[in-house]
């Protein structure tokens, strides 16, 4: 392009300096992406060069305004517009340059929405270019009255005469073709045939899933293959909630329940495996108060408020107490708890099946892992607080073994009379003397003096 350009004597006589020389270089280094004719984009080369040697050196708004105006229809067929985004990239680089312009962040700003509404057309174009082949390949059979072959995919695209008509993710099919369309009955009729031997297949090895190929998601439905396949709600009791298969076509009763039956099983053996502290609880055998306070822990999900059982901890004998510390039950001095109960992964679980039992319409969500205190959110209640390991105090959330063992020091650092907060309660909550007395007064303790040296009884 340079030499063409050095030819015209013209041009030649325009670059008289090492500025011009140089500024001759940069456009000769405007990119063909059209892929014209030569002369075309040397002619185009030449047009820039002459505004930016002449005059104000600019490139005038209304020229560039005027080639805009002629590449912005979204008209056309496919070649055309590719032609189209070819040409305005050209003056997307053009815009880019902004000693050549005196608006060139506007021109930047029009040429990339040119160039993404004809991105789109041609996008659009090019999904009915697909269409219009697939849905002549599926007429030509249908008119030639033969049964149509039909095939399901390793990754669930199901096919028609080798056409993709639809996906299948899970269980669940989704076609992708008119139910309105000429013929859609006989494509359904064709899919449905592949379609019934495929969902029975997957779903007998649903079925026979083990524990890490099935998922419960946060919103409470469980996935299986990657999809959807059950939700779940409020059940006959806390620890099992009911298990409801999604609406599938293609899959007959006596396989779906049992489906149904093997998803409530996978369940029960998840929850019971998270909350196993719970289960072997239960199963040691108490008498009177003791057992009494284990039907209180089991209702609570491993935790409640020791003010709520205050008479029945009283009342326990000293091989309960014995008995019950082995279990990991901690008679706490704001709550009784299971120690073994408050891993990440069990408050989590914890957590869904308070959420699954409760007609709240927006459940907060858990605390991040390894927070031991946060801030209140408006709507927690107690219970929802307890069911993921944390206590109302002070407006904060504190984790109940984290609160048992500030409660603990302040205990002991008041046996013998009035105390100043230390760095030991400071780090233990991460909380600076302002959050840390908020709490403190919350259990019950006052406070007296200046804040640094605030004494507490």
């Amino acid at each position: 392009a340079l030499q063409v350009l050095m030819a015209d004597g013209d041009i030649l006589d325009a670059a008289h300096s090492p500025a011009m020389v140089r500024r001759l270089w940069e456009v000769c280094c405007i990119p063909d992406f059209a892929k014209t004719m030569p002369e075309a984009h040397h002619r185009l080369l030449t047009r820039v060069f002459r505004f930016l040697s002449t005059g104000n050196g600019k490139v005038p708004a209304d020229w560039i305004g005027r080639h805009m105006s002629r590449l912005s229809r979204t008209d056309g067929d496919i070649d055309t517009l590719a032609g189209r985004i070819a040409h305005v990239r050209t003056w997307t680089y053009i815009s880019n340059q902004p000693e050549w312009l005196d608006d060139a962040r506007h021109w930047q700003e029009k040429t990339r929405a040119v160039e993404d509404a004809l991105s789109d057309a041609l996008h659009a174009a090019l999904t009915q270019r697909f269409v219009d082949r697939r849905t002549a390949v599926l007429y030509r059979s249908l008119k030639e009255r033969r049964d149509l072959l039909a095939a399901v995919t390793g990754d669930g695209e199901v096919l028609v005469e080798g056409q993709y008509v639809g996906r299948l993710q899970g269980l669940k099919y989704e076609p992708d073709f008119a139910a309105d369309m000429a013929g859609a009955r006989t494509l359904r009729s064709a899919a449905n045939r592949v379609l019934a031997r495929e969902i029975s297949r997957r779903a007998n090895k649903l079925a026979t899933a083990v524990r890490n190929e099935i998922i419960w998601q946060d919103d409470d439905t469980l996935w299986w293959d990657g999809a959807p396949v059950a939700q779940l709600s409020q059940g006959t009791n806390l620890m099992e909630p009911r298990v409801a298969l999604l609406p599938f076509d293609h899959l007959d009763g006596s396989l779906r329940e049992r489906v149904r039956q093997h998803l409530q099983a996978w369940l029960r053996s998840h929850i019971g495996a998270h909350l196993s502290p719970l289960n072997t609880m239960f199963s040691v055998k108490f008498e009177g108060l003791a057992r009494g306070l284990i039907f209180q822990l089991r209702e609570g999900l491993g935790i409640v408020s020791r003010a709520q059982v205050a008479d029945m901890v009283s009342g326990l004998n000293g091989v309960d107490r014995a008995k019950l510390y082995r279990l990991g039950v901690r008679l706490g001095y704001q709550d009784v708890y299971l120690k073994a109960l408050m891993r990440p992964a069990r408050l989590q679980v914890r957590h869904r099946l308070w959420r699954l039992n409760q007609p709240m319409e927006e459940v907060p969500e858990l605390p991040e892992p390894g927070r031991v205190t946060v801030d209140l959110v408006s709507g927690e209640s107690d219970n929802l607080l307890a069911a993921c390991g944390y206590r109302q105090v002070g407006g904060k959330a504190v984790r109940v073994d984290i609160l048992d063992r500030l409660s603990g020091l302040a205990h002991n650092a008041g046996s013998s009379g009035p105390f100043i907060v230390d760095h030991q309660m400071m780090s233990l909550l991460g909380l600076d003397r302002a959050g840390l007395d908020k709490v403190l007064t919350g259990l019950g303790y006052e406070g007296s003096g200046e804040l640094e040296q605030r004494r507490y009884n």
